[in-house]
């Protein structure tokens, strides 16, 4: 197959992760793999991801005929957008080319942004069983959608992940320092600062950047002040997390962040959109997974939202994983091994966009 896939950026975050992973998956299975995009600070990553890489937005309707075009020349299948806003312009270029598509509802998006493209798609993709439900309810038939788990190249983490007992007193928290996640790294410092009394080699790193990076650095800077040594670092410019990972005893953040961390031997904290999950272990990985890792906490397994702060759940995540002194059981590992390796996680979507190929020619 010729596959396109659609992104309104190449920014950091959780999608152009996915994109990172599943462009070389699906080319190791034998497809031509394209994105069209706007720039982005991943643009170099994600040009060597795919076959090719198309600079463009696709903000307004009279943009298909361009994106039309392009199809054409490149030859393809099947096409999948991965935001509501190029749904309307990827619909209509799919209908000038006999292109199939597939939908990535990675997210319960507001049923006034998707439920008209519902019945244009050939294929759903989502990535818990609460966002079947409910795309479901707003008129999605069941059997278009597909459930899939994140895809990380587990391999390239894998590498150099060195035994847990010989890595420093060193944790992270690694996402996008947004409005939202901004005060996740602030909590997650004051937390950490609160064990140096019991760990006095206990170490930090703040790496992302955004649009509250200045809040987070001035975080920083107090508690390093307090603490009248380099406790805390942030690192801006952090693109390839897996050496950064294999240096540390925990990394939290949200979901592809946790997967990582547990590829690269470190324990996982999931801290996300709607607050603090907590410590990823044996016993919750599924559930952990279903919650978006703390990015999108939803009513299906009762967890829901976050009671009691930030800090203190930080707090209670930090101490169970850390005074123990032992890494991440070797159970979770491979448990999350068999879940999230992009060699095994991307046979679901490769079902799914043959799917849509087979049901737009019939």
């Amino acid at each position: 197959m010729t596959i396109l896939f659609v992104n309104r950026d190449m920014g950091l975050g959780g999608g152009n992760t996915f994109l990172r992973s599943v462009g070389p998956a699906l080319r190791n299975r034998g497809h031509r793999v394209y994105l069209v995009s706007a720039g982005g600070e991943v643009h170099h990553q994600l040009n060597l991801a795919f076959d090719g890489v198309f600079i463009h937005g696709l903000r307004y309707p009279w943009e298909s005929f361009w994106l039309a075009r392009l199809m054409r020349r490149l030859g393809v299948d099947v096409v999948v957008p991965m935001m509501p806003l190029q749904y309307g312009v990827v619909t209509k270029a799919c209908s000038k080319t006999n292109a199939a598509m597939v939908l990535n509802l990675n997210a319960p998006f507001k049923a006034s942004r998707v439920v008209r493209y519902l019945g244009a798609a050939q294929a759903i993709t989502v990535m818990n069983e609460y966002q079947r439900r409910y795309f479901v309810s707003l008129g999605a038939e069941p059997e278009r959608i597909t459930r899939l788990y994140w895809m990380v190249d587990w391999d390239h983490f894998e590498q150099y992940a060195g035994p847990y007992s010989e890595r420093p007193l060193r944790i992270a928290y690694c996402s996008r320092l947004s409005s939202t996640k901004a005060p996740l790294a602030v909590s997650f410092l004051e937390a950490a600062a609160a064990l140096r009394s019991e760990m006095p080699e206990l170490s930090v790193q703040i790496i992302g950047r955004g649009s509250h990076v200045g809040s987070v650095r001035n975080a920083v800077d107090r508690h390093n002040a307090a603490a009248g040594a380099p406790f805390a670092t942030l690192h801006t410019d952090v693109f390839d997390t897996a050496k950064a990972f294999a240096t540390c005893r925990l990394v939290a953040g949200g979901n592809y962040v946790c997967i990582e961390a547990l590829a690269a031997g470190a324990h996982a904290v999931g801290a996300g959109y709607d607050g603090v999950y907590g410590l990823v272990t044996t016993a919750n990985l599924e559930e952990a997974a279903e919650q978006y890792f703390g990015d999108h906490m939803t009513p299906i397994t009762g967890v829901e939202r976050d009671e009691g702060s930030l800090v203190e759940r930080f707090a209670i995540a930090l101490r169970s994983a850390l005074l123990s002194g032992d890494g991440p059981a070797p159970e979770l590992r491979a448990q999350a091994r068999r879940l999230f390796r992009s060699q095994d996680a991307v046979l679901p979507l490769e079902q799914a966009l043959m799917a849509a190929c087979g049901a737009y020619a019939h």
